[in-house]
């Protein structure tokens, strides 16, 4: 990292220890005095100071350019460019030796302490921030980051201890819109939604928080208010949120849709699916421009919530099929190489058990009449379990193929009309609903997805690239009003498709190279004939 070429402390008016609040108060000062309508650059230089020294890794970064020893500077860039990566414990391993060779360095202490926590080593942290508070016990930062550690650590936190500190964190910076949001989850995870709605209610009375921050203490509220419904009402939350974005510029609107988006992840990955859908509804609200892409994943969520309401009666029902059950038990782990042996020792007891294709498929759509969200959600996987017990009397050797989970279904589809078990009407059948198929799909993703299979199951499937370019190909001509989207005469034509696609033209390349290497192969054996014949009239 270059030296800056401006000292953002002095724009600021700021000692190079100046604490966080410090740093805040000067800005505001300095906002009010030079405000952007009457002198923008002065303005743009105080911005620009601020949003440097008012982040905890920028400033560290900033405070290394300036005045850090060579050593430290490298090493701080090198771990602040990883974290920004998300390899937190890597920026961590590169900062071990180097803090301790420069102890006089408070900020690289700090940039550790907040590189720690976000690698998730919570006694690390501790320890690093209790130095931190005890050399100075008006670092915010520093409060917030133990706070955070004693709150996330499930074995050794202390959940009281973080409420403390958080509460301390705001007392020391009232105006940072992080630390009321910790304390309003801290509280959350302690049941004591009401505190935490007061605490985060107290944030927004602030009159020191601007757009972006009363946008993130907004959203945070809502999804309080999800998370455990009593004392402020979803829909209430729901609507002060759309009336900001209403009054808000596109920007902040951006802000505020994107950090919705966030907390919607955050319930996913807790597998909170319906709680997820409630915040894609608030941001359709907020940005209708998306409204369909959003609702169908606000569809999705509510879907995967009922299946997992589904689940477990579903493992009880004793009048479901054992195998199924089973293998609805295995789908549902997060483990994707589980899935995957268990969908295939599925399919493999089913051969062996001896049990008929008909009387399998029926009970799958029995439990699909009774737990239609579940086995709906699970239809792929459980069809190729069905498809690869189907296989097995005539391609014993694909049934790993069939069960694989990450194998595609159209895939499966396609090595199925060139298996020689269908008739050839029935193959026609499937070649046309194929195509429908393809036409819905870039042929780059086909492609791509194709390729994937092809490494799990190469010499099973790599003869099915000249079919697959032939139907993408087809798929790539619209077609004629006069053929209502048949494409049966497509197929023994003596006319190929007539389309630009780039994926004929190279099935056209590889059937003219094997044309033009089967003459070539006919010119050279009547040449060795004719040669033979010249020698045995020469001899004889």
């Amino acid at each position: 990292m270059e030296p800056p070429d401006e000292d953002h402390y002095a724009v600021l008016g700021v000692a190079r220890d100046a604490t966080a609040p410090e740093i805040r108060k000067a800005y505001l000062r300095l906002v009010r005095e030079h405000p952007p309508e009457e002198d923008a650059e002065a303005f743009a230089r105080v911005a620009a100071a601020y949003a440097v020294l008012g982040h905890p890794e920028k400033r560290a970064a900033y405070d290394a350019a300036v005045s850090w020893p060579e050593e430290a500077r490298l090493a701080a860039d090198q771990a602040i460019a990883l974290a920004q990566n998300g390899e937190f414990s890597a920026a961590c391993d590169i900062l071990a030796p180097i803090v301790p060779r420069h102890p006089g360095l408070r900020q690289l202490e700090r940039l550790e302490a907040h590189l720690l926590l976000g690698a998730g080593r919570f006694a690390a942290t501790r320890d690093r921030c209790r130095k931190l508070v005890a050399a100075d016990p008006n670092d915010a930062y520093a409060a917030f980051w133990l706070a955070c550690a004693e709150a996330k650590d499930k074995e050794h936190g202390d959940p009281a201890e973080a409420e403390r500190l958080l509460k301390h964190a705001i007392v020391l910076d009232p105006d940072e819109a992080d630390f009321a949001i910790g304390l309003g989850r801290c509280l959350i995870r302690r049941g004591q939604a009401a505190d935490a709605v007061a605490a985060l209610e107290r944030a927004l009375a602030r009159p020191a928080f601007g757009p972006p921050e009363r946008s993130s203490l907004l959203a945070e509220l809502f999804r309080i208010a999800v998370f455990a419904p009593g004392p402020l009402a979803p829909s209430e939350a729901e609507a002060r949120l759309v009336a900001l974005g209403a009054a808000a510029d596109a920007p902040i609107k951006g802000f505020l849709c994107a950090r919705l988006w966030q907390l919607a992840g955050e319930f996913e990955r807790e597998r909170r699916h319906a709680d997820a859908a409630l915040l894609v509804d608030a941001i359709v609200k907020l940005d209708p421009a998306n409204r369909q892409e959003l609702e169908a994943i606000a569809v999705r969520l509510r879907d995967t919530a009922a299946a997992a309401a589904e689940r477990g009666r579903f493992l009880r029902d004793a009048t479901q099929a054992l195998w199924l059950r089973d293998l609805v038990r295995v789908l549902t782990v997060e483990d994707d190489a589980s899935k995957k042996s268990g969908c295939e020792a599925t399919a493999r007891a089913l051969i062996r058990d001896a049990k008929s294709v008909e009387e399998s498929k029926r009970e799958v759509d029995r439990a699909g009449a009774a737990y239609p969200k579940l086995i709906g959600a699970l239809g792929l996987p459980i069809t190729g379990v069905v498809a690869a017990f189907e296989m097995s009397v005539s391609h014993p050797d694909f049934v790993s193929f069939f069960s694989d989970p990450d194998v595609s279904l159209w895939i499966k589809e396609l090595l199925v009309t060139q298996s020689g078990v269908l008739s050839s009407a029935e193959a026609a059948v499937r070649r046309r609903t194929l195509i429908r198929g393809f036409r819905s799909i870039e042929a780059g993703s086909l492609l791509g997805q194709f390729d994937e299979a092809c490494v799990l199951h190469g010499p099973k499937i790599e003869h099915l690239r000249d079919e697959l370019d032939t139907l993408l190909a087809v798929a790539a001509r619209e077609p004629d009003e006069g053929e209502a989207g048949d494409d049966s005469a497509t197929f023994g034509g003596s006319e190929p498709p007539q389309t630009s696609s780039k994926t004929w033209i190279a099935a056209m390349f590889r059937r003219l190279f094997r044309l033009l290497f089967l003459m070539a192969a006919i010119v050279a054996t009547f040449a060795a004939l004719a040669a033979l014949r010249v020698l045995y009239l020469r001899f004889n």
